[in-house]
């Protein structure tokens, strides 16, 4: 039998390939990329606004989703806390989400105004 090299709490979770977080994160991408597209699917077919607009929305999006979710599951973080009581975990993960929410709303929008600006336009959130 391979030792697997891992002790401790890193052993509960086991390589993060391997972890149900990555297939989570996966399906959560896709949907906001999904919403995104049918949000945006609307002002492709307007003549008045360009169709590198649209595009750029969802990439920004696609894009930040992607660098995130890398770091995330790439993060040690995660195998800090051990997963013998579950509630430890999710309450440790649910103490971040408003910091995360935040930060990812702010740095999404960010960007969409910087790409806007860098090609001569005026980014405008949708209500």
């Amino acid at each position: 039998m391979a030792k697997s090299g891992l002790t401790g709490s890193a052993a509960t979770l086991g390589h993060p390939s391997q972890s149900p977080l990555l297939f989570l994160a996966v399906m959560w991408a896709m949907l906001w990329v999904l919403v995104s597209v049918a949000e945006s699917t609307t002002e492709l077919h307007d003549p008045s606004v360009p169709s590198w607009q649209p595009l750029a929305i969802v990439s920004v999006l696609a894009g930040t989703l992607a660098v995130w979710l890398t770091f995330e599951l790439r993060s040690t973080r995660y195998l800090a806390l051990s997963l013998d009581p579950p509630r430890r975990w999710f309450l440790h993960q649910l103490r971040r989400l408003p910091l995360l929410a935040c930060g990812y709303v702010v740095t999404v929008i960010g960007l969409r105004h910087a790409v806007f600006g860098i090609a001569g336009a005026h980014y405008r959130h949708a209500p």
